[in-house]
């Protein structure tokens, strides 16, 4: 087995093993198209980058790249390193967060999820969302999300982007888009509803009156994590009260 060090002088290399098969879900194929869009930049691009961009981490889901360039109009040397998702497609998002509204007992309710999320090491409250897996539409990862995360069986579900929308495009390439769906929590099939979860998610789900979400987070704000796009949103709607 061959082994690469990261960083020769750094006392926290990592070492990357060529031949270690939990790191394999991202191929070469991958790692070329993420650097290629750096190679072919527009002549109008503010920077200059001075190097191929490098890989110096490369896990199970996503990779490190660190990017040697400077502004055209300064010949200081910078350094950028962010962290980029396996790509299914070129400019298809990541991911699908569903703005989902619960209509029940005559009353209409957001269907919100409180997950444990591990770089924050605390809980989380966002909307339903995942990944877009490998053949699906927006459409159909949203209701297959929802369905999972929540136990909801969506009635409709309308796709407002399916264009990428960066999350933090500062640190990440990673990119969402967004569905509304629309939930008959007084059909038969949403009497019941069951989470389909994967092992390693832990999530409860919260329905909040929709009149009453942004006051309910407010007061939630110091014991949870309130997701930014769920703050943004409330706010939004609010404003109309």
């Amino acid at each position: 087995m061959s082994t690469s060090w990261i960083g020769d002088n750094d006392d926290n290399r990592r070492r990357i093993d060529d031949n270690d098969d939990d790191r394999t879900r991202i191929d070469d194929n991958d790692d070329d198209r993420t650097i290629d869009k750096w190679c072919s930049l527009p002549i109008d691009c503010p920077v200059e980058i001075l190097e191929k961009p490098k890989i110096v981490y490369r896990g199970q889901w996503t990779r490190t790249i660190e990017i040697r360039y400077r502004k055209r109009t300064n010949k200081k040397e910078e350094i950028s390193q962010s962290l980029h998702r396996k790509e299914i497609s070129p400019n298809r998002p990541h991911g699908v967060e569903v703005i989902a509204t619960l209509h029940k007992g005559g009353k209409s309710y957001f269907v919100f999820v409180k997950e444990y999320r591990l770089p924050p090491a605390e809980y989380c409250f966002e909307f339903p969302a995942g990944l877009l897996e490998e053949g699906e539409t927006v459409i159909d990862a949203a209701r297959r999300e929802l369905k999972e995360e929540t136990g909801y069986t969506a009635s409709k579900v309308i796709c407002l982007s399916d264009r990428r929308h960066p999350m933090a495009p500062h640190l990440t390439d990673n990119s969402i888009c967004y569905a509304m769906a629309e939930i008959n929590g007084d059909s038969l099939e949403n009497r019941n509803p069951r989470m389909h979860l994967d092992e390693a998610e832990i999530i409860e789900v919260v329905e909040v009156e929709c009149n009453k979400a942004f006051t309910y987070v407010q007061s939630i704000s110091t014991k949870v994590n309130v997701d930014g796009m769920v703050y943004a949103f409330l706010l939004g709607y609010n404003a109309k009260f």
